[in-house]
């Protein structure tokens, strides 16, 4: 593979070693971004019951 590119050895395993840590970072912050909407979800839900339980109060 290096042969046909014409590059080392060296060059293709940390062309590879960059590519892993790239996809690695873009899942994390996939799993950031993921984790981020849950607690928003959690709060607009904690908000709506709190005004279900002010307006049932009143």
């Amino acid at each position: 593979m290096a042969h046909a590119l014409c590059l080392t050895e060296r060059q293709i395993k940390i062309w590879f070693q960059n590519r892993r840590m790239k996809l690695k970072k873009e899942i994390q912050a996939i799993k950031e971004l993921n984790e981020q909407e849950k607690q928003a979800q959690a709060q607009k839900a904690a908000a709506a019951a709190a005004a279900a339980a002010v307006a049932e109060q009143n």
